[in-house]
């Protein structure tokens, strides 16, 4: 077992630089005892430490640790290594972290796969191909904006925010958000934020998805906490409502089909799914929760004829209408 002597060691060889905070979120510590930690190592001249700003930040004295050895894999976890960091970069390609990857990778291959006899890395990479921006943000994310949402969904703190709304084309100047967690739905990068200038509900202010292509500037507020309930889980809120994306949440009630019927009650669509009739002849009544109606208009085209929008009217006009559209492409087959 390490000591935590060994692990600050350990995380200081691995990232040189990291503040006394980082520190001690990561191994974990109270700031006391990471302060208590720090101050001897670097008395004993084993880490240098450096003022930056409010924080002061630490590496090693050269020479002062030895490498962290590289780990060994099998063929297989290589394998599945090589494909996973390949299949990251077309994901990670809009963001700050597309760059680091790239490097990363190259290491990876160069110290960890050398050694594997099933494959030949160079030449497996021509036997995938990965498009995990399809349909989502393939550019526009200011990266000072980026790192600092990132930053604040790890203190778990606020940022003032300057975004842009594209369903309205309108900059919305000073917003007072608490990122909890970065999403990709559809390939598109979102933020799951509390809005802190919303009215609180009773789990506290609303959790609303905003698009990161969408932030033209965020500033942190780290003395503005989050407070997301404690049984806010991203994944769940993910499924929970279709579109979710920054705006109030609407009810949607459709009439499904009888030849559909049988996947509706299966399958929960959203979590906030409720059949709230069933018809005569199998038909459901069925209605969820969402936030924007873009991602409900392609839910409820997908499904065709066979489900109807009865609610909200704005839903059945642009289905109607993109339905109107689709038709006369084919008006002269």
């Amino acid at each position: 077992m390490p000591t935590t002597r060994d692990r600050l060691l350990d995380l200081l060889a691995a990232r040189p630089g990291l503040a006394q905070a980082e520190l001690a979120a990561r191994v974990p510590l109270s700031t006391r005892q990471a302060r208590r930690h720090l101050t001897a190592l670097e008395a004993e001249g084993t880490v240098v430490a450096t003022a930056d700003g409010p924080a002061t930040r630490y590496r090693l004295a050269d020479g002062a640790h030895p490498a962290t050895p590289v780990p060994r894999f099998t063929d297989d976890e290589a394998e599945a290594l090589a494909v996973a960091a390949r299949a990251a970069r077309p994901l990670l390609a809009p963001t700050p972290l597309a760059a680091p990857l790239a490097a990363a990778a190259d290491k990876l291959q160069a110290a960890a796969l050398a050694d594997v006899v099933s494959f030949e890395p160079d030449a497996d990479a021509a036997l995938w191909s990965f498009d995990g921006a399809a349909g989502g943000v393939t550019a526009g994310l200011d990266p000072d904006a980026f790192r600092a949402l990132l930053t604040a969904a790890r203190g778990r703190h606020a940022v003032r925010a300057d975004y842009f709304t594209a369903s309205r084309q309108a900059l919305t100047r000073g917003r007072t958000l608490a990122p909890l967690a970065l999403l990709v739905r559809s390939g598109a990068w979102l933020a799951a934020c509390q809005d802190l200038d919303a009215e609180p509900g009773p789990d506290g202010p609303p959790v609303k998805d905003f698009a990161l292509a969408g932030f033209r500037a965020a500033t942190p507020l780290p003395d503005r906490p989050a407070h997301p309930a404690p049984a806010w889980d991203p994944d769940a809120h993910a499924a929970d409502r279709l579109g979710a994306l920054d705006g109030d949440p609407e009810t949607v009630r459709l009439l499904v089909s009888p030849e559909a019927a049988p996947y509706f009650r299966r399958k929960a669509y959203s979590r906030t799914q409720l059949v709230e009739a069933e018809h005569a002849g199998g038909a459901l009544t069925v209605s969820f929760e969402t936030a924007g109606l873009d991602d409900a208009r392609a839910f409820v085209m997908g499904w065709g004829a066979l489900v109807r929008v009865l609610d909200p009217p704005a839903l059945a006009d642009a289905v109607a209408q993109a339905h109107r559209e689709a038709a006369n492409l084919y008006a002269d087959s």
